[in-house]
């Protein structure tokens, strides 16, 4: 029994890099109708911590809008079920099909319980779900991931403050930065430990990095021209793409140079590369694409924002968006398949995404609610947003291939929320 558990006690980590051919249903952006797994979550042993951790799975499996856990087998497609215990430091877990096509093949796997406190039961919840989407939809899983927004509240108007929050894990939030400016615009390094925003000042925009992992109060100024600078954009490539001011009617994008991490440089300051646009118009919101090759970002040349793409390598342009007059906030799915935008229609303003390569367009959120400033989940699945109803503005979430939508945040009233930025996968 003992070798079987050191075995089984590993295999949480190989279980998250099988292949998704081995998953049941394969997770279909292009499908709005997908119809959630139903999934009963149960423990063999009735302890208290036992319990405990099949209430937090089943709230985290609820939040990936995938599945719909039920209390009961009658009815359920599938059962993870719960041995041994978290008192005892080890509980063994099996997934099972209950009824449907009989292709699924049982798994069972180890997690060892180091610690018995709240946050580290959420952390292995959310590790468990992953496995759960892994198997069942062939996703990596977004269950403990970060999100970073701004937020302003009545009771402080001058400082827009960065916050941060674990998805599914734990409903509390984090401060993230602390100076007297407003901040926005995040954008994450590739390795996803360090951030870079804009901070609006007095005297024009800085762009500052801040460590993440582990978080760091203090941030470094790493541009800083004369506050013409916005919109940061941190590639896959390692460079930084930045919309600078020219006039009122003109901004263009220049390609940075920046330390890999600028805590460690003798001078963190970016260095500028080259200009990669030169039209008298707006040209803005600079996007990467996952694989560092290509740029989206949004130009008014033919009087409405519109977007469009640039090959990093030849400078060779080409319009994305042909339908609608305003298209703006481009984000990269991450696969490099999708660009989500928000959009301005006659119904009002939603996300849509639209297919790189074909240029098909597809609406992922209603028109009940304005909604703008799309971002990924990690693992594809889900999109985040600014969500405008009335004088409120909140963060929402949505599956990206459609649908319906729920808070991802839990903020009263007289606090506004707004420009999500979604990190890298649970560590």
């Amino acid at each position: 029994m003992q070798s079987w558990w050191k075995g089984a006690a590993a295999l949480i980590l190989s279980l998250t890099l099988t292949s998704a051919i081995h998953a049941v249903q394969v997770y279909d952006i292009a499908n709005p109708s997908i119809q959630k797994t139903v999934l009963v979550v149960k423990a063999a042993e009735d302890t208290a911590k036992n319990q405990a951790l099949v209430e937090r799975l089943k709230k985290l499996l609820g939040k990936t809008l995938l599945f719909r856990t039920v209390d009961e087998p009658s009815g359920a497609e599938f059962s993870m079920t719960v041995s041994d215990s978290v008192e005892s430091g080890r509980v063994v877990l099996e997934l099972e099909e209950t009824q449907g096509s009989g292709k699924f093949k049982a798994i069972r796997f180890g997690v060892s319980f180091r610690k018995q406190d709240d946050e580290y039961l959420g952390k292995r919840a959310a590790q468990i779900g992953n496995v759960a989407l892994q198997k069942l939809f062939g996703l990596r899983g977004a269950l403990g991931s970060s999100l970073v927004w701004s937020e302003l509240s009545d009771e402080d108007v001058r400082k827009q403050a960065l916050m941060e929050a674990t998805f599914g894990e734990k409903p509390s939030k984090t401060r993230v930065s602390h100076n007297l400016y407003g901040n926005a615009g995040v954008t994450w390094n590739p390795k996803g430990n360090i951030i870079l925003y804009t901070a609006q000042t007095g005297s024009g925009n800085l762009v500052l990095a801040q460590l993440f992992r582990p978080l760091r109060a203090k941030s470094l100024t790493v541009y800083d021209k004369g506050g013409k600078g916005s919109a940061a954009a941190w590639g896959a490539n390692g460079k930084v793409y930045i919309a600078e001011y020219v006039s009122r009617t003109n901004t263009d994008i220049f390609e940075y140079s920046i330390p890999a991490d600028p805590y460690q440089a003798k001078d963190p300051s970016m260095l500028r590369l080259r200009k990669l646009t030169s039209r008298p118009s707006i040209e803005t919101e600079p996007a990467v694409s996952p694989d560092g090759k290509q740029l989206a970002y949004i130009s008014d040349r033919t009087g409405k924002p519109q977007i469009y793409l640039m090959d990093l390598g030849s400078k060779k342009v080409s319009r994305l968006t042909q339908q609608g007059a305003y298209n703006t906030s481009p984000a990269w799915s991450p696969d490099g398949s999708f660009i989500a935008f928000s959009a301005r229609r006659s119904g009002g303003t939603a996300i849509f995404r639209i297919n790189v390569a074909t240029g098909a367009e597809s609406q992922v959120t209603p028109f009940d609610i304005e909604a703008e400033d799309p971002t990924w989940s990690p693992d594809g699945s889900m999109i985040a947003f600014t969500g405008i109803e009335g004088m409120a503005s909140k963060i929402y979430y949505s599956l990206s291939s459609g649908g319906g939508y729920q808070r991802l945040t839990t903020s009263g009233a007289g606090v506004y929320e707004s420009k999500p930025a979604w990190g890298g996968f649970l560590r």
